[in-house]
């Protein structure tokens, strides 16, 4: 790895174990500090992703799950690394892969200070991602489009600047086609709320979205592809799967580090511990697809297993781990129609193998 790595790897280990010191219990919290925010901002832990010439570190995404992963077991508050994470990675998806030069130049600089964030809008109520349930629409208007519908389960919401709104701009008896903008906070005919059905998480924040004739200029549109479904929506999966994966792999690592602090779950800690390790050397050798769906297996078996031990004994956890070990758990069920879907594919190719 190189020392970019090791150096906020280090840097994390240390913030992360006086964090809670500094902001308690944040397990609980219903927002993100923002004296703590703006310590993540100067330490550097925002801009990871973002360019070097715009006041960033220009990591990879594999660099930044290297990172997570320190963090995650340092901290043991999920939903703070995974808002850590999506303000990098929507700053690394949809900028640095889509984003026009005029894009990049307006928010890069902020978003390494954490004076902005970007978050992804495609999901709906009742629908998830699913292309052929969604409803929002982009209409063509002049010189911009016209946007109406409602989003929901928006990661970071309630803290983004701007956000990427993925709605059908054309309809056809094939398949729809999508395309994406970048929306202000302050557009007018956006109203943003708080997520009731995320409750978990804390203290990262989800938003729901609606908006009602909603005008936007050509400019705020992310990319001429004619259809941006298969080009940025459905990769994104890959794209957060490569550091999630290993940030819950650090959250399940201090998990079995304060088991083994009990004799008598010495053999469960163990047998936890081994099963991150397969993890850990499938994601080092593997970073393929297959090797991601091969790591997300063996953390579906280690998330039953967490989930079995704190269901017989709810006390052998801490309150802050224990909150961890529940947001792990109802994390890995996520999307669980889409990884279904790749584990299926998966063995359907198996017909054809001789």
């Amino acid at each position: 790895m190189s020392e970019k790595v090791d150096y906020f790897s280090a840097v994390a280990l240390e913030f992360g174990k006086s964090c809670q010191m500094r902001w308690p219990r944040l397990w609980v919290a219903e927002s993100i500090p923002i004296s703590l925010w703006q310590e993540l901002g100067r330490l550097g832990f925002l801009g990871l992703s973002t360019p070097q010439s715009f006041g960033g570190q220009g990591m990879s995404v594999e660099d930044i799950a290297h990172v997570s992963r320190v963090f995650a077991r340092s901290l043991g508050v999920q939903g703070l690394i995974m808002a850590v994470q999506s303000h990098n990675l929507m700053a690394d998806w949809v900028l640095g892969k889509f984003g026009s030069p005029q894009q990049q130049n307006a928010f890069w600089p902020k978003i390494s200070k954490g004076e902005a964030t970007i978050a992804f809008a495609v999901s709906e109520k009742g629908a998830g991602a699913h292309p052929k349930k969604l409803s929002s629409t982009a209409v063509r208007e002049g010189d911009g489009w016209r946007l109406n519908g409602q989003k929901a389960y928006v990661t970071n919401g309630p803290i983004a600047s701007v956000f990427c709104i993925v709605a059908i701009a054309e309809k056809t008896d094939v398949r729809n086609k999508f395309q994406a903008f970048l929306v202000s906070r302050e557009s007018s005919g956006l109203e943003i709320f708080e997520s009731e059905e995320v409750t978990y998480l804390k203290p990262s924040g989800h938003a729901s979205l609606s908006f009602k004739n909603l005008y936007v200029p050509e400019s705020a549109r992310l990319t001429n592809l004619e259809d941006v479904y298969p080009n940025i929506v459905k990769p994104l999966r890959d794209h957060e799967d490569a550091a999630s994966v290993r940030a819950q792999l650090g959250a399940y690592e201090r998990i079995a580090n304060s088991l083994a602090r009990y004799a008598k779950e010495l053999s469960i800690a163990g047998k936890i511990a081994a099963r991150l390790r397969a993890i850990a050397l499938c994601l080092d050798h593997d970073c393929t697809a297959e090797g991601l769906l091969a790591a997300r297996a063996i953390l579906s078996d280690v998330s039953s297993m967490v989930h079995a031990l704190i269901a017989e004994n709810s006390g052998v956890l801490d309150e802050g781990d224990t909150v961890l070990a529940h947001d792990l758990i109802k994390l890995g069920k996520v999307a669980s129609y889409a990884i279904d879907a790749r584990f299926t594919l998966f063995g359907n190719n198996l017909r054809y193998c001789t």
